[in-house]
């Protein structure tokens, strides 16, 4: 459960964007409103469920690379499906790959630095 705060608060950030680059199609004041509410709602439950992701789970790298992954490949899953463009551009799916394996190899590493860091406070603690 505690792994479902990131991936929702990307899932938000997605929305939010894809929602409001949509904005200036609407003439109508009252459904550009209503985008932008929507907009604003979005972000609100985005950082919602970040910080209850930052609070449930052991690491903030976890989180930053759980919610950015699931942010950039829905964003381009939805804005393909929203624009009616196939999934051709292999470069920017190329560069997503590439950010999130950098985060992940940082990640890794600075989970094992923080591993490391609780078992010499513990043997501290022990002597």
């Amino acid at each position: 459960m505690r792994y479902c705060y990131p991936i929702i608060s990307g899932l938000c950030g997605s929305l939010a964007s894809i929602s409001m680059s949509k904005v200036g199609e609407f003439k109508s004041y009252h459904s550009q409103g209503m985008i932008i509410l929507f907009f604003i709602i979005l972000n609100i439950l985005m950082w919602y469920f970040l910080q209850k992701a930052f609070k449930s789970l052991p690491t903030t790298i976890i989180v930053i690379l759980i919610s950015s992954s699931t942010n950039f490949i829905t964003t381009g899953i939805i804005d393909n499906i929203v624009n009616n463009k196939p999934a051709k551009n292999y470069i920017w799916w190329f560069g997503v790959f590439l950010t999130i394996a950098g985060i992940a190899i940082i990640g890794n590493e600075k989970e094992n630095n923080y591993d490391e860091t609780i078992k010499n406070e513990e043997n501290m603690k022990v002597k």
